[in-house]
């Protein structure tokens, strides 16, 4: 009851408190997600200085480590925080900041979310709330329409202009990733990207099956993998969904390794950056995959517990196995015989990325963050 009581006397502060043009807020699930970062630094080149809302105390330091000069951070649950928040004239998330009803005509609200649409249903499709924006972004007119229904957007409302993330995914230089990683130029490199089964934050939730370390494999499935990989001299990178459980099942001696934030602090890399990486890319539902299609390098589309899933969460790209351009195998063996032929140079599924690129992105560029500042006048 309090915590609507003060969602409520925000909300209503946010809709009488004056605005300041000039000032632009930027927040991010995790803080300085790709999304988040691109737009931080295509601000601060076009001399703004936005001002970052974060949760992590060393939030700072990496932000002056990734854009190469400092940006000013302010933590979000704070009074200060707050203030930055109702007086801003642009609010730039990820995910949506504090929850309001009302959105002041003096405040744009942009949602970039953190995904695109076309996979698992949020907001509206789910039942709940819309999510409040007063403008949004989307890959494609597909995805325009899917945003508009699970927001409760109007079509004016919502921009194709591609995600801001994928101009880190495109800009970044893959040779000096993989030897920050310190990859051999020959090792062919995976990526496995799930999407959450158990959300540990903001939400009790299960989707599907809980997934031991990300992979749906068990111990022995795990060690067939690895050992698998080594054979080939490859490499296999999990992280696991940045609203689920932290990955512990991997200890970085094999060739199955986490990686986690602390990770990408280490490095001064965002996961977009990471992702320039991969050979090859495994996921299931998550809209990464969306994203990947811009490089134009294999998918595998290891989803056993979809069934589940559907039942759970439901899926909006259905049938799912059509949609999807790749394989879907379900079990260990099948999964290391999709893995064996990207390593032999083997891409059966070229043609059917390509057409799923047409269907679902408009833009191919690097210029989607400059299209939103366009569009938003800043």
């Amino acid at each position: 009851m309090l915590r609507h009581r003060v969602l409520a006397l925000v909300s209503w502060l946010n809709l009488v408190v004056p605005k300041m043009p000039t000032k632009t807020v930027v927040h991010s699930v995790p803080d300085l997600e790709d999304g988040a970062v691109a737009v931080l630094e295509a601000l601060q080149a076009r001399g703004h200085a936005p001002i970052v809302l974060a949760e992590d105390a060393g939030t700072a330091a990496r932000g002056a480590r990734l854009l190469g000069r400092p940006v000013r951070v302010v933590p979000k649950l704070s009074v200060r925080g707050l203030l930055h928040y109702l007086t801003a004239g642009h609010v730039i998330t990820t995910h949506g900041l504090y929850p309001t009803r009302r959105l002041p005509r003096s405040q744009v609200l942009v949602n970039v979310w953190h995904g695109e649409p076309l996979t698992k249903p949020v907001g509206r499709w789910e039942g709940r709330s819309a999510v409040p924006a007063t403008v949004s972004t989307s890959l494609s007119s597909l995805g325009k329409a899917f945003r508009c229904a699970e927001f409760d957007l109007h079509p004016a409302q919502v921009h194709v202009l591609g995600a801001p993330r994928n101009d880190r995914l495109l800009r970044t230089d893959r040779a000096q990733v993989r030897a920050a990683l310190g990859l051999d130029p020959g090792t062919t490199v995976f990526w496995w990207l799930p999407t959450y089964r158990v959300a540990v934050r903001r939400q009790a939730r299960a989707d599907g099956e809980a997934y031991p370390g990300g992979i749906p494999l068990d111990r022995d499935g795990l060690g067939q993998l690895d050992a698998f990989l080594a054979e080939r001299g490859a490499v296999l990178y999990v992280k696991s969904h940045p609203l689920s459980s932290p990955l512990g099942a991997f200890d970085g001696s094999g060739h199955i390794r986490a990686v986690d934030e602390g990770f990408l602090h280490r490095h001064a890399l965002t996961l977009y950056n990471l992702l320039q990486s991969a050979d090859c890319l495994i996921t299931d539902v998550s809209s990464v995959w969306i994203d990947f299609l811009l490089v134009d390098r294999p998918l595998i589309f290891m989803f056993p517990d979809v069934e589940k899933y559907r039942a759970d969460r439901g899926l909006h790209l259905e049938p799912y196995d059509v949609w999807v351009p790749g394989p879907t195998p379900t079990t260990g063996v099948e999964l290391t015989a999709e893995m064996a032929k990207v390593i032999a140079g083997r891409d059966e599924h070229a043609a059917a990325r390509l057409d799923a690129r047409r269907r679902l992105h408009r833009h191919l560029d690097q210029r989607s963050t400059e299209r939103l500042l366009d569009v938003l006048g800043l």
